[in-house]
């Protein structure tokens, strides 16, 4: 069966290792939920299937990192904390 999917060639990209080796029938599944979920969603879908945590799933309990943005220049830049405690 054909079907003109409306699909955005990176999904496609980040699809590939996931779907290779995969049935018809997974690889149809996979071209339905690269189609029709969200960008956080997808990424969610993609994390799973290469065995990692989904953001969705996640506690968040782990070790965290601070980042603070240049109004100038939009850089970003990782905040050590342990200097900044020592202030």
């Amino acid at each position: 069966e054909s079907k003109d999917l409306d699909i955005d060639y990176f999904r496609l990209v980040r699809l590939l290792p996931v779907i290779k080796g995969k049935s018809q029938e997974e690889i149809t599944e996979w071209l339905a939920k690269a189609e029709t979920l969200t960008i956080q969603g997808f990424d969610d879908e993609i994390r799973e299937a290469k065995g990692k945590v989904a953001t969705d799933k996640c506690d968040h309990q782990g070790k965290k990192m601070y980042f603070e943005r240049c109004l100038i220049c939009g850089k970003i830049i990782k905040i050590d904390i342990a200097k900044l405690c020592q202030k």
